[in-house]
């Protein structure tokens, strides 16, 4: 960005800088995703790693999501006036908006939890092709 700066020391190498700004200059604004074509990262918690490794396949199988990540994490939370400290896993994924409902009714219908943490972020920003990519993955007929 224009408030970043490069700085060297003795060891620098002017034809190095001249292709770093060449690069810089070359760089294209990230692919802004159209208002008809917009993705989802969905996050959903689960209580094994096993359980949200299927939760991943099923979706994927079911082609509601293109991808996901598995992370495992430590949650706090309060629960009838208790506090809690979990080891749960998260499973984030990645969806086109139009298939959120199918993709948290499917987890609400699959999920050990009776209520269970499902939540989705906009993105507004993807590599060139990444959105394809997707599309290509979640090809299912819509209503």
């Amino acid at each position: 960005s224009s408030h970043q700066c490069i700085l060297t020391g003795k060891k620098f190498n002017p034809s190095i800088n001249y292709q770093i700004q060449k690069k810089l200059q070359e760089r294209t604004t990230p692919k802004k995703a159209d208002t008809d074509d917009v993705y989802l990262l969905i996050k959903a918690t689960f209580e094994s790693e096993d359980e949200a490794l299927n939760m991943a396949k099923m979706l994927s199988f079911n082609k509601l999501i293109g991808c996901a990540q598995i992370y495992p994490l430590n949650t706090f939370y309060m629960w009838d006036d208790q506090f809690c400290n979990e080891r749960e896993y998260e499973m984030s994924c990645i969806t086109r908006k139009s298939l959120y409902l199918s993709v948290e009714s499917f987890i609400n219908n699959h999920h050990s939890y009776n209520l269970c943490q499902i939540i989705a972020v906009p993105i507004i920003y993807s590599s060139n092709g990444f959105g394809d990519w997707i599309n290509s993955l979640t090809d299912i007929c819509e209503d």
